[in-house]
């Protein structure tokens, strides 16, 4: 390039924001870095005609002649905010769900039917419901099967910085489990879940389905006092769609552009949960306080939106790595009432997390159509520390082995960040 040129595209931010009387004052630093890239490419590709001619076509219309507002209009538009999604779902909108470990846990000790003290006699059948202490022989049957099914909904609110969303999502997860010794049991379970979000705006959304298989254990090393694992590695499967809507009204290329683009991924993702908790009981009463440590890794693979979509728009996103490391301290209560067809238990749950990782980090994107190949920051904000979890379960324990519950969980605390989740399930113990 000669050395003219070179002075002019570097220059031509400057330029271009003066002309404009300041167009990126209205705008974050993810959408002044698009405003920064793109005029570059716009002034370079003027000049040497490498660009595509779709983007060069798109940059013309933006960038020569239009207004201010109707620039910040565009720049917000095609800023690609939305691939903050991916990471977004799996730290935040879903965090603190129940991990399966916890699940399970409380389902053994609803199902432990071998010499508890709160009993029901009706036409011969005895129903059972520990309550004082699960000993260490209570941890349910030899073997023993298990399925959640749960629906969860929320939203990310959008602030200037960050662009929000809607979800919702679908969840199925079985499992069995061996008991090892009269204190040990261990187990496998399959989850998949599906995902869908609508971004803020009418700018596009997201299809999500994640396959996760798990390895779990739970251990009472006294009466009343356990310890739980679980690990769990899985993949993802991502479509996105970009929604890109703005109206120019001056310039030679005045017109409106209403187009989508779009792209598909993959990612996988590895979690540890541990967990010790101790049960104190009075008669039908039962009250655990717990604490766990929890940690995930996840990886987004880069990926390139179809070069046919987004009239000129369409990217290319380098690979994302996200890790989240959290605690929790919460506690358990629950009371068991003897019925007719056997013992039912509600319980009321709550719990404090502190996020340690999961920091605001910064996405990397080009526009396919750059002849500078110029790479774009997208800054995604970092979690808040701390939030809280409440929720509210009834469990029943029936004959033949079989326990099944309903369960709902709310996140709360965190700020912009709204989750609600229903589950039902059973366990089948042999």
């Amino acid at each position: 390039m000669k050395p003219f040129k070179k002075i002019i595209i570097t220059s031509c931010p400057a330029i271009i924001l003066a002309w404009s009387g300041g167009v990126s004052a209205e705008l974050n630093d993810t959408q002044t870095n698009f405003l920064n890239a793109s005029v570059q490419s716009w002034m370079s590709g003027a000049m040497s005609g490498n660009n595509s001619a779709e983007l060069q076509t798109a940059m013309d219309q933006v960038f020569n002649g239009s207004i201010q507002s109707e620039t910040n209009a565009a720049m917000t538009a095609v800023s690609a905010e939305q691939s903050n999604v991916f990471g977004s779902q799996s730290t935040k909108t879903l965090a603190g769900q129940l991990h399966t470990v916890e699940i399970v846990h409380t389902r053994l000790k609803l199902a432990s039917n071998e010499q508890a003290d709160v009993l029901y006699a009706d036409n011969n059948h005895m129903f059972s419901m520990n309550k004082g202490g699960a000993a260490s022989s209570d941890i349910g049957e030899e073997i023993g099967f298990w399925m959640n099914s749960s629906y969860s909904f929320g939203d990310t609110d959008s602030t200037f910085d960050q662009l929000g969303y809607d979800y919702d999502s679908w969840s199925a997860v079985m499992g069995a489990d061996y008991k090892l010794t009269d204190s040990l049991i261990v187990g496998l379970a399959f989850d998949y879940s599906h995902i869908d979000a609508d971004f803020d705006g009418h700018r596009g959304g997201t299809d999500t389905n994640t396959y996760t298989g798990s390895l779990y254990g739970s251990f009472y090393v006294t009466d009343n006092f356990h310890l739980d694992a679980v690990a769990s590695y899985g993949g993802a499967d991502y479509e996105i769609n970009r929604k890109l809507f703005y109206v120019i009204t001056t310039g030679a290329t005045a017109g409106t552009t209403d187009t989508t683009a779009e792209g598909e991924t993959d990612g996988d993702q590895l979690s540890f949960n541990f967990n010790a908790g101790y049960d104190y009981h009075y008669k039908g009463l039962s009250v655990t306080p717990y604490a766990s440590v929890n940690y995930l890794t996840m990886q987004i693979d880069s990926y390139k939106e179809n070069k046919n979509t987004g009239d000129g728009w369409a990217m290319r996103f380098n690979e994302q790595n996200i890790q989240s490391l959290t605690t929790t301290v919460g506690s358990q209560i629950s009371y068991a009432f003897s019925v007719p067809f056997g013992v039912i238990v509600p319980q009321l749950h709550g719990a404090w997390h502190h996020e340690y990782k999961n920091n605001s980090r910064t996405a990397k994107a080009t526009l396919l159509g750059d002849a500078l190949a110029q790479t774009i920051d997208i800054d995604i904000a970092g979690p808040d520390r701390n939030f809280f979890t409440v929720g509210a379960d009834v469990s029943a324990v029936l004959t033949h082995g079989v326990t099944t519950f309903a369960s709902y969980n709310a996140l709360v605390g965190y700020n912009n960040v709204d989750s609600h989740t229903f589950t039902l399930g059973f366990r089948l113990e042999l």
